[in-house]
């Protein structure tokens, strides 16, 4: 007997003895606490394994032990069968199949269907995109949640959220300064990480050729990612199988190069990249069980790395549907980690014919829902050491001082792609047929590039249009050779638009004159650094400065020398007067051509004054800038002592001097 005081009478009143534990009541099936929310899930996921059978096509969840347990629609189920369901391949059963456990009539049953799961009344298992053309699974989604999650919170994470980066998955033994020589030049390595999905904690592990369980790739060394594409008019994926390679080679396609995922209109297959295209490769972590890490093939090929990198995003990739029907992988389940560009020409001496040029980290990215996220710290931003602000000049490695002991095709020093002026000794009288073309690291159209002789006795000759360099390394210097005595300079700007160097400027040897005039773009050759120099702590022999200098020795840092961005203006077909192109004000660089012999007798004055602009003419017909031509008002005027014929291929290095309101030359095509 139990007592309990009865409130009413005062007194103690004896009952049998009562169930006083939660536990041990009967009806606790019941729906009747109201604060709970009915849950669905596997109790422990790990209480199972599953296997898809690709000549069967049959699914199978089989028990480690002697039972497992699941929640659906908040009723515990203890099972102790091998359950087992077959997708069909008739009709419609290319696609994605969807695995979940579903109560019928009381009873237990796994069902397979190609209709998304429902949340409130199934149990996901897994996702299995179908291959009907080669007859394989070629993805397989691990989906067996955990009791985390109410139906539709799931269902509002799934939908909204999708999978998340926690840490790890670096790139890593990658080059993107290779040649094509070597097949390391195209593969790419990745650490261990960790994604989530949702509830699910993905943890990605590096494996030899056994498979020891879940989420297990060989990811060191050289990565066997596979490289997912689309094809025919539905857009159906298929997979490209693991050899090395994150993207389409030859070896798979058939193809002389590279290829891209193309649609012309109506119809998706592989297409083979032009000659020296660039093409983008996205590397993604999913729940694939047994390839986490995976390769889809970008859907367009650009002619310059600039372009690429503008062009390629992942929001562009024609995913199918929104990746949320049957024609694509469960896009959702995935997470962008990074972007690749390749380089394709089918000269190179690798297997792959590519070579890897950039990498764009997206681990960080987009982590927010819907893409939301912005960056407010510009430090917090990757990729911040490219040379993508053309307002500025670039710092860092200025000056390469490089002993010449032999003439030079495609001629490639270190440090090239991000020198500024080249100083070069030579031990003979040498000749350069090329240079090597801006890669994209730093500046590609309007890199400048000051050559000098920096020898006492020997000559330096720039071959003009020389087939001994591959066509995009040569110097397009107007039909004649240029020969660089001792002490004098050249300036070279890289033209994307012709993929040719061109001369912009070119100076005597010697020192820098101390103190420096007003506005002047002087190279030092050899000799201590003038005192103005080193005042701005520019000690190193050989520096470029480009400046406005408001007094003989003072920089003036309001009006700063712009850097180079490059504009190329409608062809001119009459005489200008007063010229002001679109874009005058920020550019650099004037890439002009005529249709005949034509005049310019002034240009819109700069704002601010004190300034640079280089002008090439890029035609293949005559540019006359006129000397002090009053067809031009005053201050827009040309002060260069006489009239200046600049022919095909010719540039000219021209200064706004804001006392004197006038156009000044401080350099020319030698």
């Amino acid at each position: 007997m139990t007592d309990f005081l009865d409130a009413g009478w005062g007194a103690r009143i004896g009952y049998p003895a009562l169930r006083e534990h939660h536990s041990l009541v009967d009806l606790l099936d019941w729906d009747d606490h109201q604060q709970y929310v009915p849950r669905r899930g596997f109790i422990d996921p790990s209480e199972v394994t599953v296997a898809f059978n690709n000549v069967t096509r049959i699914f199978t969840v089989t028990p480690v032990g002697a039972s497992f347990r699941l929640a659906i629609n908040g009723v515990c189920y203890v099972l102790t069968d091998t359950y087992q369901v077959m997708i069909t391949n008739m009709g419609a059963a290319e696609g994605l199949w969807y695995i979940r456990f579903v109560v019928i009539g009381g009873t237990i049953l796994l069902a397979a269907s190609q209709n998304d799961f429902d949340l409130d009344t199934e149990m996901p298992v897994s996702i299995v995109y179908w291959d009907s053309a080669n007859n394989q699974a070629i993805y397989e989604a691990y989906e067996r949640h955990g009791l985390t999650y109410p139906s539709r919170v799931h269902y509002w994470a799934h939908r909204t959220i999708g999978a998340v980066y926690e840490t790890g998955l670096a790139l890593v033994d990658y080059t993107i300064v290779g040649t094509g020589a070597a097949n390391a030049d195209a593969t790419v390595a990745l650490s261990e990480g960790v994604i989530w999905d949702e509830d699910i904690r993905i943890h990605i592990r590096n494996c030899g050729e056994i498979i020891p369980g879940d989420f297990y790739q060989t990811i060191t060394g050289v990565a066997l990612i596979p490289v997912y594409y689309k094809t025919g008019a539905q857009g159906y994926w298929r997979r490209k199988a693991a050899n090395g390679y994150a993207l389409l080679d030859p070896a798979f396609t058939g193809f002389v190069r590279m290829a891209y995922n193309f649609n012309p209109g109506a119809f998706w297959n592989p297409q083979v990249a032009a000659q020296n295209a660039f093409v983008a490769v996205w590397i993604v972590a999913t729940n694939n069980r047994q390839q986490p890490i995976i390769a889809l093939c970008g859907q367009r090929e650009d002619a310059t790395l600039n372009a690429a990198r503008t062009n390629n995003t992942y929001e562009g990739l024609d995913l199918g549907v929104g990746g949320l029907g049957i024609i694509g992988p469960p896009f959702r389940e995935f997470r962008q980690l990074y972007r690749l560009i390749f380089q394709t020409n089918s000269t190179y001496a690798n297997v792959p014919k590519a070579r890897l040029r950039d990498v764009l980290d997206l681990r960080r990215i987009t982590t927010i829902p819907s893409g939301t996220y912005a960056v407010t710290n510009h430090s917090s931003l990757s990729g911040l050491g490219r040379d993508d602000h053309p307002q500025y000049l670039l710092g860092g490695a200025l000056v390469t001082r490089v002993a010449l002991t032999a003439g030079q095709n495609d001629y490639a020093p270190a440090n090239i792609q991000t020198t500024q002026q080249l100083l070069l000794d030579p031990d003979a009288a040498w000749s350069i047929t090329g240079i090597i073309a801006p890669d994209g690291t730093y500046r590609e159209d309007g890199k400048i590039l000051i050559v000098t002789n920096v020898d006492a006795a020997f000559d330096i000759t720039l071959n003009n249009e020389n087939a001994g360099s591959a066509a995009a390394n040569r110097l397009a210097l107007g039909g004649d050779d240029i020969t660089l005595g001792p002490g004098q300079s050249i300036m070279l700007m890289y033209d994307l638009t012709s993929l040719r160097w061109r001369p912009a400027g070119g100076s005597g040897g010697g020192n820098v004159p101390d103190p420096v005039s007003a506005g002047s773009i002087i190279v030092s050759s050899s000799g201590a650094p003038p005192p103005v120099w080193q005042e701005m702590g520019l000690g190193t022999v050989g520096q470029v400065l480009m400046v406005g200098l408001a007094t003989p020795a003072t920089p003036d840092w309001e009006t700063p020398f712009l850097g180079f961005s490059v504009t190329t203006p409608a062809q001119i077909t009459a005489n200008q007067n007063d010229y002001e192109p679109a874009s005058l004000q920020t550019s650099m660089i004037l890439r002009l051509s005529t249709d005949a012999s034509r005049n310019i007798t002034g240009i819109k004055a700069l704002n601010p004054t004190n300034r640079g602009l280089m002008i090439v003419n890029v035609g293949a017909n005559d540019l006359v800038l006129k000397n002090e031509d009053g067809a031009s008002v005053a201050a827009n005027r040309f002060a260069i002592g006489i009239d200046m014929t600049l022919a095909a291929n010719e540039g000219c290095t021209l200064f706004y001097d804001g006392t004197s309101a006038r156009w000044r030359c401080v350099g020319r095509h030698i």
